[in-house]
């Protein structure tokens, strides 16, 4: 057993890892990657106890997740079957379980604090903690996958089950994110790994009728905004820039600056959120374009409209 742990965790934890299989009579299964967790525990129907832990995680990873499914199987003895998988009795036990492994001969300087913090209140899963597993990730092998917080605003990603979505505003510690196939909205902790899909070339995916657009305008100022929609949200941009309506309201109050979109998959959401935005307080819509562009600039500035404003008669 020692030996195959050697290939998994850091040495100087080996010897006390080993011990605690030993005292809680744990049958250890190394096993491939699971999207969905990386490890569990849970007891046979013959009465032993079964833990399984990925075997790609990186060794502190694998220690931290390993100790992390003891501590069920401590708590559940300790304190009942009947206790909270993640309650506080797990985080009691856990906390205590990890204590003797956060030291300079197994965690690296640079985790040792961060861990000390994540233990006062741990979590159900490390991952939750944005900067401990951000800190983590640096001992992985490279790969080509990015956390949803580095996917730009509108950015499209491909989960491993092959779903894609494009990513919205963070909503509190979350990211809003559009099921592309759907149109349901999800939610996606930050540091959640995804495959990030590239961007086609220029801005030829905001003119596509399978896409619709709610956007907001607003003048040189600041001060006035306006909300619409549109299924073509270049053309339309350019519509207000060269006032094609001179009459309209972006014309009167010389709107023609673009200071935040969002992108849907069916005009009946496109214009259900727009009647939605229409009615909101300005501190909302402030609050909002903020979250996307925090310094107001015309995020058409780069599109190069000027050769097509021609035909408009500018």
């Amino acid at each position: 057993m020692k030996d195959t742990l050697s290939n998994y965790i850091p040495q100087a934890a080996i010897d006390p890892v080993f011990e605690l299989i030993k005292a809680y009579h744990v049958h250890l299964k190394i096993v491939n990657e699971r999207m969905t967790r990386h490890g569990d525990y849970r007891k046979l129907p013959n009465g032993s106890h079964q833990i399984t832990v990925n075997a790609n995680l990186n060794p502190y990873k694998f220690l931290i997740t390993l100790v992390h499914e003891i501590a069920h199987l401590a708590a559940f003895r300790k304190y009942g079957k009947f206790i909270k998988p993640h309650g506080e009795e797990w985080k009691y036990t856990f906390q205590q379980l990890m204590l003797p492994f956060i030291r300079p001969e197994i965690f690296p300087n640079n985790l040792l604090s961060l861990l000390a913090l994540h233990f006062k209140n741990p979590k159900a899963s490390s991952d939750t903690d944005t900067k401990l597993s951000l800190a983590l990730k640096q001992f992985d092998p490279i790969n080509d996958k990015n956390y949803i917080f580095e996917i730009p605003y509108g950015g499209t990603f491909r989960l491993y089950n092959g779903k894609i979505f494009k990513r919205g505003n963070k909503r509190v510690k979350r990211y809003e994110c559009l099921e592309v196939a759907t149109g349901r909205i999800y939610l996606f902790n930050p540091n959640a790994e995804v495959e990030q899909i590239p961007a086609k070339a220029g801005i030829s995916n905001l003119a596509n009728a399978d896409f619709w657009y709610v956007y907001v305008m607003s003048n040189k100022t600041n001060k006035v905004l306006y909300i619409g929609v549109t299924n073509n949200l270049n053309e339309r941009v350019k519509e207000h820039k060269i006032k094609l309506n001179p009459n309209s309201f972006t014309a009167k109050y010389n709107c023609d600056k673009l200071i935040y979109f969002e992108e849907f998959t069916t005009a009946i959401l496109a214009m259900k959120r727009e009647k939605q935005m229409k009615k909101w307080k300005r501190e909302w819509k402030v609050n909002l374009i903020q979250e996307m562009n925090p310094s107001w600039a015309d995020l058409s500035m780069n599109w190069n409209l000027n050769n097509k404003l021609d035909r408009f008669g500018k």
